[in-house]
């Protein structure tokens, strides 16, 4: 085994080591209601109304209905946008 084989593997061995624990430990929970639901052509947006009285847009591919939800899920980059991945 040459020494550039060698290279080759120890970096796809570095690689796979980093996505193991790459996780997603951003995720944010929200708990509360779905309000104003509508359907699009990609999904559902919708308004949760949590339990602190604050309004966050939101997108899910998942219908639900407006009962009480721990929603899962990320911001958009500008922090407009709730993006649900689950919900209990």
């Amino acid at each position: 085994m040459n020494r550039y084989t060698l290279f080759a593997l120890v970096m796809i061995f570095v690689v796979l080591i980093l996505t193991m624990f790459d996780g997603d430990d951003d995720s944010t929970t929200i708990t509360g209601y779905a309000d104003d639901i509508h359907q699009s052509e990609n999904g559902f947006t919708f308004t949760i109304n949590d339990s602190d009285g604050n309004k966050v847009k939101a997108f899910s591919r998942i219908e639900m209905d407006n009962s009480l939800h721990s929603f899962k899920g990320n911001y958009s980059q500008d922090g407009g946008m709730f993006f649900v991945n689950g919900f209990d």
